[in-house]
């Protein structure tokens, strides 16, 4: 939230003071994706509040109302932070004469494989440090767990697109273009805002705390190599297939798992 708001005052600002000039195309895509995404789990959203809300003194339909609204109203000013901080960014970006929407289909394939990469080389770098009880992470929720709690792949969908469009234009697109132009150095751009969007995770569960902030400001370093190399939407897709992945993959190895128990000859005992 410090972030979003941080960052719009940073947006307005150079959309109002600056001279600059860019097109609203991207931005508006940008920002109908959020809100788009924001209601593909309306009914999840529903449901939740109506189980959060199960002493309340209101009926299932006043609950139920309460629920779109609040659906609808997080979409859009989410939205309307996407919107705004990606058309200074571009704005920005075109001042400094990169070229951050060119050729995306390429980006994409670049992204999706770097964010693979990264994927793997993370999971087995973690690995190794448990082996070697440099460092212990929390067992999460069970995998039949998250299953049985509703949670179900429109909303992992739904957040790995919000996180990685969010976090991408803030951290990537707006930041690192503005210090950029402040300090004229690519590289304290890249080590600032990756430092900033590191600290912004909590990184809860990771025992000790400082080798997860070091994953992150490393991979954030990446993807803003990522960003000055190739592009945003290189970056966007390399944040959601790595997004995408480490939410599902809880009901993928649940479904799995439960598809081969199934599959398994049964047996009559005498």
């Amino acid at each position: 939230m410090l972030g979003s708001a941080v960052a719009m005052i940073v947006a307005i600002l150079i959309l109002v003071f600056m001279d600059v000039q860019t097109s609203i195309i991207a931005s508006l895509v940008l920002g109908l994706l959020i809100i788009m995404c924001q209601s593909l789990t309306l009914k999840e959203d529903i449901q939740l509040t109506i189980v959060n809300a199960y002493d309340a003194r209101m009926s299932v339909k006043t609950v139920s109302i309460l629920g779109v609204l609040s659906t609808l109203l997080t979409g859009l000013l989410t939205g309307f932070v996407v919107f705004i901080c990606s058309l200074a960014g571009n704005a920005l970006t075109g001042e400094l004469g990169w070229k951050t929407f060119e050729q995306p289909m390429i980006q994409v394939f670049y992204g999706i494989g770097a964010g693979l990469i990264s994927l793997g080389v993370t999971s087995l770098l973690f690995n190794l440090l448990e082996k070697k009880h440099y460092l212990s992470i929390s067992p999460e929720l069970s995998n039949r767990t998250v299953f049985l709690s509703g949670f179900t792949f429109r909303q992992g969908l739904n957040m790995s697109i919000q996180s990685s469009a969010g976090e991408e234009v803030i951290y990537r697109l707006l930041m690192i273009s503005v210090i950029w132009w402040l300090s004229g150095n690519i590289i304290i751009s890249i080590v600032i805002s990756s430092f900033l969007w590191a600290v912004m995770h909590q990184v809860t569960g990771y025992d000790p705390r400082w080798i997860r902030w070091l994953h992150l400001f490393i991979f954030g370093c990446f993807l803003g190599v990522l960003f000055i190399k190739f592009g945003f939407i290189c970056v966007l897709a390399a944040h959601f297939i790595h997004n995408l992945v480490l939410v599902c993959m809880p009901l993928w190895q649940f479904k799995l798992q439960r598809h081969m128990h199934n599959d398994k000859p049964k047996t009559t005992s005498f």
